[in-house]
């Protein structure tokens, strides 16, 4: 993750929107690349975030972090207990700053063990299937979103210098037949 991370976290502290997707066959390893598994084994969303922590703090930066997935064209947000499976976000456009997910959750964490945490609380909340390849394979989307604001002197973020961090686990690119998807939950 250092050849890609870095780059990405530069750019991203730089002022300029940054993505990272992870594409291939169910089973390929594309979500334990992205999310890692737990401490011992910290995939590139940990490893960066623990980096933006430390460069966030020098250079005043204010960090909030939402996780979402696309399932069946739905748009869950992962870190909300209050909102059903079955409700779905939608994609709304602000003339100013671009697209985005209406009333997702934004959470602040404040050092790696908050964020390890989030994480555990989105990935619980993913939904999976059963294929050929992968017996809890996620059959949807994962978006975890990083925005970075600056800060104004008295603490206070700055809208006008902002940008965000996209790291995609996208779901399995073979055809959904082909993959052997077990139709129940």
């Amino acid at each position: 993750s250092e050849s890609v991370g870095a780059p990405l976290l530069r750019s991203a502290l730089d002022g300029y929107n940054a993505t990272l997707l992870a594409y291939g066959q169910t089973g390929a390893g594309k979500t334990h690349t992205i999310m890692g598994q737990g401490r011992e084994d910290p995939g590139v969303v940990m490893r960066l975030v623990s980096q933006l922590f430390d460069a966030a703090n020098k250079q005043g930066k204010h960090i909030q972090f939402s996780m979402l997935e696309i399932y069946n064209e739905r748009i869950r947000d992962l870190f909300s207990v209050r909102r059903s499976s079955t409700e779905s976000l939608r994609i709304r456009e602000d003339p100013a700053t671009g697209p985005f997910v209406e009333n997702l959750s934004w959470f602040v964490a404040e050092d790696r063990e908050a964020m390890q945490e989030l994480l555990s609380i989105g990935a619980e909340a993913r939904t999976v299937r059963s294929t050929h390849n992968n017996q809890h394979s996620s059959r949807a989307h994962t978006v975890v979103q990083i925005a970075i604001t600056a800060l104004q002197s008295g603490g206070q973020p700055m809208n006008a210098s902002s940008s965000m961090i996209c790291l995609v686990d996208l779901a399995g690119s073979e055809r959904h037949d082909a993959s052997g998807t077990m139709a129940s939950v």
